[in-house]
């Protein structure tokens, strides 16, 4: 029970208290980069999906700018995304497969 009571109150201090919502506002951001097999993977795991085709340019766009999981935070508007993504797996992790471009606006401390 104190464990619950510790991880209640990190999150309420990270999000603000819940009469006036979250204290961390989105900011804007832009992102470029490149997505490696191992990417790719970890975005299938992340969201259980079964089949690279499910994975839509926001959830490569989310994955990339935000790095390795687990992740606070979230985009919270898509302004602009594009990507592509070879149809068949690389053969090595690090294997370029496809890249990402997107902008829009983040919430770092991943409030509501």
């Amino acid at each position: 029970m104190r464990v619950q009571l510790l991880i209640l109150a990190t999150l309420a201090a990270a999000c603000g208290d819940s009469n006036t919502g979250c204290s961390s506002p989105d900011e804007d951001f832009e992102f470029e980069g490149e997505l490696t097999e191992a990417v790719v993977a970890d975005i299938l795991e992340w969201l259980e999906y079964t089949d690279r085709g499910q994975i839509t340019c926001e959830d490569a766009c989310a994955h990339a700018y935000q790095g390795e999981p687990p992740f606070q935070g979230y985009i919270s508007e898509s302004t602009r995304c594009s990507f592509t993504l070879d149809a068949m797996p690389g053969a090595e992790p690090e294997a370029i497969i496809g890249e990402v471009s997107c902008a829009g606006r983040w919430n770092p401390a991943g409030c509501v």
